[in-house]
């Protein structure tokens, strides 16, 4: 059954085998492959019973640091399912290569927590049913795409407030920013992923965030604003990210920096 046209399945999961038989789980491995992931000195305890699996414990070395979760899935005609986790000093760019981001865009060293749960008879609907909450910390990392050091560096010599739009329209398609820690708590409700608290810390801006990522609809409406560090009475400015995931338009926003050039 192909996708619907928002990419995820109607197709109803099948999960009567948790129903065919009951057993008991403990394990201890130098390495576990799960798909394409390698979970390194990994231990898994879980039981099946009546149809409830209950993951009491997986935990593993996984990117470079340590993951930890528990979790449970019931069948029936509407399945359910909870997890909750941990993952602690993780390789975040081998993360999201992992995860499929091929361009690389962020780096650094993630600690994440997290509590989700869904219930849905099929892709699409454990998608939009998805809700909980997290937390995430990255430390020491870059995120590529666009480079707050230039703009900073070359705000020095502008004379015109259209030479910054310039200016910022290509620091915002290229190079690299390096911060020494980027944070945020989020909430996910219906599928829509939501933080009002992102912190980006760096030698060149000081940024903070907020927005919501809509995993039903594949879609993004998030706000950014940059404060840079070496130039303390220039006023922020900022950037609205908005429309398909796969390829999102950014809106600039520069009217109070231009006016203070």
């Amino acid at each position: 059954v192909a996708p619907g046209p928002d990419g995820w399945s109607r197709e109803p999961i099948d999960l009567s085998a948790l129903e065919a038989v009951d057993g008991r789980l403990d394990l201890s491995a130098k390495l576990l492959t799960v798909g394409s992931q390698r979970l390194e000195a990994a231990t898994v305890e879980a039981t099946l019973d009546d149809g409830r699996l209950v993951l009491r414990q997986v935990s593993g070395d996984l990117f470079g640091g340590r993951m930890t979760l528990n979790g449970s899935a019931v069948g029936g005609s509407t399945p359910v399912m909870e997890v909750s986790g941990s993952i602690e000093d993780a390789d975040l760019g081998e993360a999201a290569t992992a995860a499929g981001d091929d361009g690389g865009r962020l780096s650094g060293t993630i600690n994440l927590d997290y509590d989700l749960e869904t219930r849905g008879v099929s892709e699409f609907d454990l998608v939009s049913n998805l809700t909980g909450a997290g937390l995430f910390v990255v430390t020491d990392g870059a995120v590529d795409g666009f480079d707050l050091p230039s703009v900073s560096e070359k705000l020095k010599s502008l004379n015109r407030a259209t030479d910054f739009v310039i200016l910022a329209q290509k620091a915002f398609s290229e190079g690299s920013t390096p911060f020494s820690r980027l944070e945020a708590s989020f909430v996910a409700d219906k599928g829509a992923i939501t933080t009002r608290d992102a912190v980006l810390v760096s030698d060149s801006a000081a940024g903070n965030a907020r927005g919501t990522v809509d995993l039903p609809r594949r879609s993004i409406e998030a706000t950014a604003e940059f404060s840079l560090v070496e130039h303390p009475n220039a006023p922020p400015f900022g950037v609205r990210i908005t429309g398909p995931l796969e390829e999102p338009r950014q809106i600039f926003q520069f009217q109070e920096i231009q006016a203070y050039i």
